[in-house]
Protein backbone atom coordinates (compact mmCIF):
# COMPACT_ATOMS: atom_id res chain seq x y z
CA UNK A 1 0.00 0.00 0.00
CA UNK A 2 1.05 3.61 -0.53
CA UNK A 3 2.35 6.08 1.96
CA UNK A 4 0.02 8.77 3.25
CA UNK A 5 1.11 12.28 2.38
CA UNK A 6 0.60 14.01 5.69
CA UNK A 7 1.60 17.70 5.76
CA UNK A 8 3.34 17.31 9.11
CA UNK A 9 5.11 14.06 8.27
CA UNK A 10 8.87 14.26 7.78
CA UNK A 11 9.38 11.16 5.65
CA UNK A 12 11.60 10.92 2.58
CA UNK A 13 10.56 13.35 -0.14
CA UNK A 14 11.16 13.08 -3.84
CA UNK A 15 10.75 15.52 -6.67
CA UNK A 16 7.32 17.14 -6.82
CA UNK A 17 8.04 18.32 -10.31
CA UNK A 18 10.94 18.89 -12.60
CA UNK A 19 8.76 21.49 -14.34
CA UNK A 20 7.07 23.16 -11.34
CA UNK A 21 6.59 26.92 -11.58
CA UNK A 22 6.79 29.42 -8.77
CA UNK A 23 3.66 31.35 -7.89
CA UNK A 24 4.21 34.25 -5.48
CA UNK A 25 1.79 33.27 -2.71
CA UNK A 26 2.57 33.59 0.97
CA UNK A 27 2.98 30.27 2.78
CA UNK A 28 0.09 29.52 5.17
CA UNK A 29 0.44 29.97 8.89
CA UNK A 30 -0.77 27.26 11.21
CA UNK A 31 -3.49 27.55 13.87
CA UNK A 32 -0.73 26.83 16.41
CA UNK A 33 0.95 30.08 15.32
CA UNK A 34 -2.16 32.19 15.85
CA UNK A 35 -3.68 31.74 12.39
CA UNK A 36 -7.43 32.09 12.17
CA UNK A 37 -9.72 31.78 9.15
CA UNK A 38 -10.24 35.05 7.30
CA UNK A 39 -12.44 35.87 4.33
CA UNK A 40 -10.59 35.23 1.09
CA UNK A 41 -9.81 38.32 -0.96
CA UNK A 42 -10.21 37.52 -4.65
CA UNK A 43 -7.53 38.79 -7.03
CA UNK A 44 -6.26 37.91 -10.52
CA UNK A 45 -4.52 34.86 -9.03
CA UNK A 46 -6.79 33.99 -6.08
CA UNK A 47 -10.32 32.89 -6.90
CA UNK A 48 -12.87 30.41 -5.59
CA UNK A 49 -12.99 27.02 -7.28
CA UNK A 50 -16.16 25.30 -8.46
CA UNK A 51 -17.09 21.83 -7.27
CA UNK A 52 -17.29 19.05 -9.85
CA UNK A 53 -20.58 18.01 -11.40
CA UNK A 54 -22.47 14.95 -10.16
CA UNK A 55 -21.70 11.76 -12.10
CA UNK A 56 -19.38 13.46 -14.56
CA UNK A 57 -16.35 11.19 -14.89
CA UNK A 58 -13.44 12.75 -16.73
CA UNK A 59 -11.55 10.49 -19.14
CA UNK A 60 -7.95 9.39 -18.65
CA UNK A 61 -5.61 11.89 -20.25
CA UNK A 62 -7.60 14.96 -19.13
CA UNK A 63 -5.03 17.64 -18.28
CA UNK A 64 -5.29 18.89 -14.69
CA UNK A 65 -3.10 20.82 -12.23
CA UNK A 66 -1.78 20.16 -8.74
CA UNK A 67 -0.37 22.73 -6.34
CA UNK A 68 1.13 22.77 -2.87
CA UNK A 69 3.90 23.65 -0.47
CA UNK A 70 5.24 20.09 -0.21
CA UNK A 71 8.73 18.74 -0.85
CA UNK A 72 10.30 19.65 -4.19
CA UNK A 73 13.55 17.67 -4.01
CA UNK A 74 14.54 14.28 -2.60
CA UNK A 75 15.14 14.40 1.15
CA UNK A 76 13.92 18.00 1.49
CA UNK A 77 13.63 19.20 5.06
CA UNK A 78 12.38 22.71 4.32
CA UNK A 79 8.97 23.67 2.98
CA UNK A 80 9.31 25.92 -0.09
CA UNK A 81 8.56 29.63 0.41
CA UNK A 82 6.45 29.76 -2.76
CA UNK A 83 3.47 27.74 -3.85
CA UNK A 84 4.39 25.20 -6.53
CA UNK A 85 2.11 24.08 -9.35
CA UNK A 86 2.45 21.41 -12.01
CA UNK A 87 0.34 19.87 -14.79
CA UNK A 88 -0.69 16.22 -14.48
CA UNK A 89 -3.01 14.13 -16.66
CA UNK A 90 -5.74 11.99 -15.12
CA UNK A 91 -5.16 8.24 -15.35
CA UNK A 92 -8.14 5.92 -15.69
CA UNK A 93 -9.02 3.91 -12.59
CA UNK A 94 -8.73 0.72 -14.64
CA UNK A 95 -5.14 1.54 -15.62
CA UNK A 96 -4.28 2.79 -12.10
CA UNK A 97 -5.61 -0.46 -10.60
CA UNK A 98 -3.60 -2.63 -12.99
CA UNK A 99 -0.99 -5.03 -11.61
CA UNK A 100 1.86 -2.75 -12.77
CA UNK A 101 0.49 0.21 -10.78
CA UNK A 102 -1.65 -0.12 -7.63
CA UNK A 103 -3.07 -3.61 -8.18
CA UNK A 104 -6.67 -2.90 -7.13
CA UNK A 105 -5.95 -0.55 -4.20
CA UNK A 106 -7.70 2.46 -5.81
CA UNK A 107 -11.36 2.52 -4.73
CA UNK A 108 -14.29 4.17 -6.58
CA UNK A 109 -13.89 7.15 -4.21
CA UNK A 110 -10.34 7.77 -5.49
CA UNK A 111 -8.72 8.79 -8.75
CA UNK A 112 -5.16 8.88 -10.09
CA UNK A 113 -3.19 11.56 -11.87
CA UNK A 114 0.39 11.74 -13.07
CA UNK A 115 2.67 10.12 -15.61
CA UNK A 116 3.50 6.44 -15.98
CA UNK A 117 7.17 7.42 -16.25
CA UNK A 118 6.98 9.49 -13.05
CA UNK A 119 8.54 12.98 -13.25
CA UNK A 120 5.63 15.05 -11.81
CA UNK A 121 3.69 14.29 -8.63
CA UNK A 122 2.43 15.62 -5.32
CA UNK A 123 4.69 14.72 -2.40
CA UNK A 124 5.12 14.96 1.39
CA UNK A 125 3.46 18.15 2.61
CA UNK A 126 1.02 18.41 -0.29
CA UNK A 127 -1.78 16.41 1.40
CA UNK A 128 -5.14 18.10 1.30
CA UNK A 129 -4.04 20.15 -1.68
CA UNK A 130 -6.11 20.52 -4.83
CA UNK A 131 -6.23 18.65 -8.12
CA UNK A 132 -8.05 21.05 -10.45
CA UNK A 133 -9.22 20.61 -14.02
CA UNK A 134 -10.67 23.09 -16.48
CA UNK A 135 -13.93 21.69 -17.86
CA UNK A 136 -15.84 23.74 -20.43
CA UNK A 137 -13.86 26.86 -19.38
CA UNK A 138 -14.75 26.36 -15.70
CA UNK A 139 -12.06 25.37 -13.16
CA UNK A 140 -13.29 22.56 -10.89
CA UNK A 141 -11.89 20.88 -7.79
CA UNK A 142 -11.75 17.29 -9.03
CA UNK A 143 -9.47 15.76 -6.40
CA UNK A 144 -7.65 16.23 -3.10
CA UNK A 145 -4.13 14.82 -2.54
CA UNK A 146 -4.25 11.73 -0.29
CA UNK A 147 -1.52 9.15 -0.95
CA UNK A 148 0.92 7.52 -3.31
CA UNK A 149 3.94 5.24 -3.33
CA UNK A 150 6.96 7.51 -3.14
CA UNK A 151 6.87 10.73 -5.13
CA UNK A 152 7.13 10.97 -8.90
CA UNK A 153 8.12 7.30 -9.19
CA UNK A 154 7.44 5.37 -12.40
CA UNK A 155 4.13 3.44 -12.38
CA UNK A 156 3.08 5.06 -9.09
CA UNK A 157 1.04 8.18 -9.85
CA UNK A 158 -0.56 10.34 -7.18
CA UNK A 159 -3.84 9.14 -5.69
CA UNK A 160 -6.55 11.68 -4.91
CA UNK A 161 -9.91 11.76 -3.17
CA UNK A 162 -12.54 11.91 -5.91
CA UNK A 163 -14.47 15.02 -4.82
CA UNK A 164 -17.53 14.15 -6.95
CA UNK A 165 -18.10 11.11 -4.72
CA UNK A 166 -18.52 13.40 -1.69
CA UNK A 167 -20.80 16.08 -3.13
CA UNK A 168 -23.80 14.96 -1.07
CA UNK A 169 -21.80 15.24 2.14
CA UNK A 170 -20.27 18.59 1.08
CA UNK A 171 -23.70 20.09 0.35
CA UNK A 172 -25.05 18.70 3.66
CA UNK A 173 -22.18 20.42 5.52
CA UNK A 174 -22.84 23.71 3.70
CA UNK A 175 -26.49 23.51 4.82
CA UNK A 176 -25.43 22.93 8.43
CA UNK A 177 -23.04 25.91 8.34
CA UNK A 178 -25.57 28.24 6.71
CA UNK A 179 -28.42 27.39 9.06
Amino acid sequence: SGEWRLPWEGGPGKSVSTTATDTPVEAPSSPANGWSPQPTVCTNTIRPICLPQYEHDLPGGTQCWISGWGYTQPDDVLIPATLKEAPVPLISTKKCNSSCMYNGEVTPRMLCAGYTEGKVDACQGDSGGPLVCQIDNVWRLVGVVIWGTGCAEPNHPGVYTKVAEFLGWIYDMIEVILH
